[in-house]
């Protein structure tokens, strides 16, 4: 299994992505890039930016991925699907 299928799987499961899980889960460190990858293929994603202070006290931030069932395509969505 890939990095690419093994993080689709992870959102057809219901789970929500940022980097750090995506690397702990996966491996991969390109999570943005793999995504941007399954919206050029037609999946929708919730995308919620996350703010934090470093320890030195400067603002960072990420995003949050969580696939919509919603309105990804139902052709898509299907339990054999894997086309990445």
């Amino acid at each position: 299994m890939t990095q690419k299928q093994a993080i689709l799987n992870l959102y057809k499961e219901g789970k929500t992505l940022n980097w750090l899980t995506a690397f702990r889960l996966t491996g991969t460190s390109k999570l943005s890039t793999r995504t941007a990858e399954f919206i050029d293929i037609g999946y929708v994603f919730k995308k919620e930016r996350v703010k934090f202070k470093t320890k030195y006290k400067t603002s960072g931030y990420y995003y949050n991925y969580t696939l919509d069932f919603k309105k990804t395509p139902k052709h898509l969505l299907k339990n054999g699907s894997t086309k990445c």
